[in-house]
């Protein structure tokens, strides 16, 4: 699952994992991808933005590993709301993100983290 509020960025992204033969979900903020885990089995890997309408990417993860601890996630983000980026990816680090990756990224960047944490 995807969850960013920006289009281009979802975009991006799942071009990218469609490419590696992944299936995608994407949804534009926490408060529908929370809607979402609830209705189905846990996704393989969750990638969230940090800064985010509604429901930010830190309530996302803390919801995230209670009802699944066992799903990976890649935390992104280029900062926001006069808080640097690095800080907030550092809290979804100690939270259980596997991965963080600061925007902007190249697909060939997000590619890797995603082939990584799936290998894990």
């Amino acid at each position: 699952m995807i969850i960013d509020d920006s289009d281009a960025t979802r975009a991006s992204i799942e071009c990218v994992l469609i490419a590696l033969g992944h299936h995608v979900v994407s949804v534009e903020n926490g408060v529908e991808a929370v809607k979402q885990l609830q209705q189905q089995d846990p996704f393989d890997l969750l990638i969230t933005d940090i800064f985010m309408p509604e429901m930010d990417g830190i309530e996302v993860i803390e919801k995230s590993k209670q009802q699944f601890p066992d799903m990976k996630i890649i935390a992104i983000s280029a900062g926001g709301m006069g808080i640097q980026g690095q800080e907030m990816l550092n809290i979804a680090s100690d939270l259980g993100a596997e991965k963080i990756v600061k925007k902007p990224f190249s697909n060939d960047e997000i590619s890797e983290a995603v082939t990584h944490i799936l290998q894990v």
